[in-house]
């Protein structure tokens, strides 16, 4: 007993010993980004429209709404001060521009603006500090996304809103991939006469959940493949997903977090390479890098 218990100290002093140093990820022959400390937001603005425009049916903004419109959007973006803000119902890209402008917080760097809204209808938009390498409007839903009930394909295929993807060089070196969504509302699917017929309205919420859910698979899909294709690279979602966290639509997105009781090297499996961090209702996917 005391020769094992003085070879137990012998190897215990010979560990203590040993320089307790681990292998970088640059001597393993994989170079380490530097550390950065990335600031995202989203910012819906609510039907950003030029003067004296119209947009859905008769309304229109005069030239002193506009103007105060963009000089509050303005004043919520130095308050933010982020690398990167995607937004929603974006009209006339124009007008957005002006508030990045008046901002002051884009002075310094280059604010780069994506968006393909024509004027038309509201679209997303992602400003960037930082240089965009990739930009593309994704409208229609992958073919395996569309949900079949009872042998029967639903005939939903693109998107109320097309969601934006954008790639983003950031000054460590990393590129990322940033979406930006807008999913449908929860206004109900229902003709303006009907819209006092109890019977009619609530078909209408159903039509309205089904569409949103459908685009929520649609971009799971979407997501999934981009992780596929490019495991190795960050990806941040930013949008409206018009419904709070814990609802079904959400969690469609962002997808199921595993049952708790599991082993946990099962639910590292499961959650880590395809789950969408939740964290005050942004979604962001976590990496290693």
């Amino acid at each position: 007993y005391q020769r094992r218990v003085r070879e137990f100290r012998q190897k215990k002093n010979l560990l203590l010993q040993l320089p307790a140093k681990r292998m970088s990820q640059q001597e393993a022959g994989f170079p380490r980004p530097k550390k950065f400390k990335l600031r995202v937001g989203q910012f819906n603005v609510c039907n950003l429209v030029k003067e004296d425009t119209k947009y859905y049916g008769n309304s229109k903004y005069t030239a002193n709404e506009v103007k105060s419109k963009v000089k509050w959007i303005a004043g919520q973006l130095a308050k933010m001060e982020c690398h990167l803000v995607g937004f929603e119902e974006i009209f006339h890209p124009e007008v957005l521009q002006e508030a990045l402008n008046q901002s002051g917080c884009y002075e310094k760097t280059k604010c780069e603006l994506v968006s393909f809204a024509d004027g038309s209808h509201p679209s997303v938009a992602l400003a960037s500090s930082f240089p965009v390498i990739e930009k593309e409007t994704i409208r229609n839903f992958p073919a395996e996304s569309v949900p079949i009930v009872e042998g029967v394909e639903l005939p939903l295929r693109s998107f109320q809103r097309p969601v934006l993807r954008a790639v983003v060089h950031l000054p460590n070196g990393v590129h990322l991939t940033v979406f930006v969504l807008h999913l449908k509302s929860k206004r109900p699917v229902v003709d303006a006469e009907e819209r006092q017929d109890q019977k009619k309205q609530a078909v209408g919420y159903a039509a309205s959940l089904i569409l949103r859910a459908t685009e929520a698979a649609a971009f799971r899909c979407i997501y999934i493949n981009e992780l596929n294709k490019h495991p190795d690279r960050p990806v941040v979602v930013l949008g409206d997903l018009n419904d709070v966290v814990h609802v079904v639509t959400t969690e469609i997105l962002s997808g199921t977090p595993p049952w708790k009781k599991l082993p946990r090297p099962q639910r590292e499996e499961i959650w880590r390479p395809y789950c969408i961090q939740q964290t005050n209702s942004k979604f962001v996917y976590r990496t290693e890098t």
